[in-house]
Order: structure tokens, then sequence, then C-alpha cells
């Protein structure tokens, strides 16, 4: 039989460490990249959704870029890469993945920001999670998330898709160092505008990738997972289907992974 690339929906901003993300995604070829969304977790959607298409039309790729019409202005807007005779979609995140989802059959989603477009996608479409293998995410400190934000995280939770997550208390721990930025730019000047700005953001959609190619790296507690509204907090249940919460890594073989990608 043969070999059939796993499909991947990606769903993030653009701060220095998310453009770094779809650089390396877009560099990848171990999995067939669908389709793109924009949060709103760094830039408003529309402003990272641009920036984000202009990096895949910089490539001399088209692929499907939507933003969520749910948006705002945000202080980071900025032009860095701009589209080229494409545009985002017309429709909102939200319907995009889920067209997506269902023209592909089956889905895996990572999303290194606000869980917003994916949410939507479970309340609007009763079969949207058929179509979903696995959510590759991030949990942020509960404590700087709304009251909207806590309730989509927990719908996801709860929504039966398999679940790997990391921690933004484990995150925070793994940074671009210096010589690996430096490299980075030489590779790929057109990056530069973008990662000059950079100064110690964990690379959370990095780790989501390596952690969606490599699951055999990380060492997991599995445990059902809710969200307590009243403490901010979250809590373990058996109530709920096993999620795979990251504990630990093989930290070299993570920049390995890295710098294989950007460095070579």
């Amino acid at each position: 039989m043969e070999y059939q690339k796993p499909f991947i929906y990606i769903d993030t901003n653009f701060s220095p460490a998310d453009g770094l993300f779809v650089k390396m995604a877009l560099d990848s070829f171990d999995f067939e990249l669908v389709g793109l969304s924009a949060n709103k977790s760094y830039m408003s959607s529309e402003s990272a959704g641009a920036n984000i298409l202009g990096l895949v039309n910089s490539e001399y790729l088209f692929l499907s870029v939507a933003k969520n019409f749910d948006d705002k202005k945000s202080k980071h807007d900025e032009e860095i890469f701009t589209p080229v005779a494409d545009y985002l979609e017309e429709v909102d995140a939200y319907e995009n993945l889920y067209d997506l989802a269902s023209d592909c059959g089956r889905l895996d989603i990572i999303a290194s920001g606000d869980l917003s477009n994916i949410a939507k996608a479970i309340r609007e479409f009763e079969d949207f999670t058929d179509f979903i293998d696995h959510i590759f995410l991030l949990i942020p400190d509960l404590k700087d998330l709304s009251k909207e934000d806590l309730t989509d995280l927990d719908l996801v939770l709860s929504s039966g898709i398999d679940l790997f997550v990391i921690d933004q208390n484990f995150a925070k721990n793994f940074v671009l160092e210096e010589k690996d930025l430096a490299n980075i730019i030489k590779n790929h000047p057109q990056m530069e505008k973008l990662l000059k700005s950079y100064d110690g953001e964990p690379l959370i959609g990095a780790l989501l990738l390596y952690l969606s190619q490599r699951p055999e790296a990380f060492i997991f507690e599995e445990a059902g997972l809710k969200v307590n509204f009243e403490e901010k907090i979250l809590e373990k249940t058996n109530s709920r289907p096993k999620a795979y919460l990251v504990n630990k890594v093989n930290e070299e073989s993570f920049y390995d992974y890295l710098r294989a990608v950007l460095c070579k």
C-alpha cells in the first residue's frame, strides 16, 4: 500500500515565533499542508492572515488562508509580507476549516493560539469532529483568558477528538538561540524583518509541529481535562476522553529538527 502523507491544517497568528512556525511548515515535506487560518492571539486576524498569505506567496505557493470575521485591531498589526495576486478566503475561518476538512475526509489541526476558529466549527457543524483525527494545541495560562476563550477551550477539551496538548509553562523553556536566529536569517533573508523583533518568545508553533511529526520523542501524561471557570485552572477528570499532555521531550532532538528544517 502506498504511503499517504497526513493532511494538516494550521491555525495560528503572526508573531515572530508564529511566522517562524509557518515558515517551517512550508519547508517541511512530511505532510500535506491544505490550508491555514489566522486567529486573534497577536495581530488582528485580518493582518495576521494577510502576512501569512504573503509569506506563502513568497514561497511561490498558493494555499487557502482565511481570517476570523469576528475581528478587532491590534497594536501589533503590521505589513511584513504582502500577498501577491492572491486573496484571503471570502468565507470565515471556521467555515473554510470545515470545507477543507470535509473535502479531505481526515485532517490534523495544529493550533498555536486561541481556539475560536476551531470551537466555532464544532458548534456550527455537527459532523465536523468526524473529519478531524488529531488536534495539537497549546493551553495558555488560564488566568489570562476571557470567559469566551475559556469556553472555547473547554469545548475543544470535551470534543472527543484526540488531543495532544502542550502547556504554556512547558513551552516557555524553548526559545530561539542567538546563533540559530542568525543562521535562519542568513539562510532566509526574507524573514529578517519579522525576526528582528524576536525577543525570547516561546517556540510554541515549532514545538507543536514537532509533536505532530515526532510524537515518539515526547513523554505524555494521559488524562481527561476540563476548565474550572471559577478558579481559572485546568482540572483532571475521568468523565472525559483522555488527552495526551506533554511533560517531557528530548530538547536536543527538537532543536536538531528545527535546524534541519530552517538552517540547512
